[in-house]
């Protein structure tokens, strides 16, 4: 099934061959076709590109991230966010690293 197909986050990113090399935007609401380079998500500025990503991404503020009801998500206050992500061969490669402030704790 091609990416453009899925309607919804979880479906975009659901393992198996339908799925590989999809991501979802969160902004456009759409499941889109990453592509190989160094700017595998295009224009989207907030995609999700594994599952466990999905639940979590909507989230802008503690209050509504940091509850029981979604127990794989995790805030996190001021903070500075490097990484990169690579898509070679159908796969996501990540690395990210985070710096808080600590008079934000």
């Amino acid at each position: 099934m091609p990416c453009a197909d899925h309607a919804s986050c979880d479906s975009c990113l659901e393992p198996g061959d339908s799925s590989e090399g999809c991501f979802w935007c969160h902004a456009s609401g759409t499941c889109e076709m990453a592509s190989i380079g160094t700017e595998p998500f295009g224009e989207c500025e907030d995609p999700s590109y594994a599952r466990g990503m999905c639940a979590c991404a909507h989230h802008t503020s503690c209050g509504s991230c940091a509850v029981a009801t979604n127990p794989a998500c995790v805030w996190i206050g001021p903070a500075e966010l490097r990484g990169s992500v690579e898509y070679t061969n159908n796969f996501f490669f990540t690395s990210f690293a985070t710096r808080q402030s600590m008079s934000s704790l």
